[in-house]
């Protein structure tokens, strides 16, 4: 079956270890998600998470600042 062509969607190929794979596409499995899905949601999260991080450390430099 063909699947239908996303524009705003793009490849992403990479290597991963094995056994990290295998972890990865048994919780797909376990929750009944495409990896795809999974993929896109750890990135997201991942990425959520950063920012989140850089804001706080924006604002501790910023009362550090304030401080001096």
């Amino acid at each position: 079956m063909a699947r239908e062509f996303d524009p705003g969607s793009v490849q992403l190929a990479t290597r991963v270890p094995r056994k990290l794979h295998v972890r990865v596409r048994v919780n797909c499995i376990d929750t009944g998600v495409t990896l795809a899905e999974w993929i896109h949601d750890a990135l997201r999260s991942h990425l959520d998470r950063c920012k989140r991080e850089d804001r706080k450390a924006a604002r501790a430099a910023r009362r550090a600042d304030a401080a001096t």
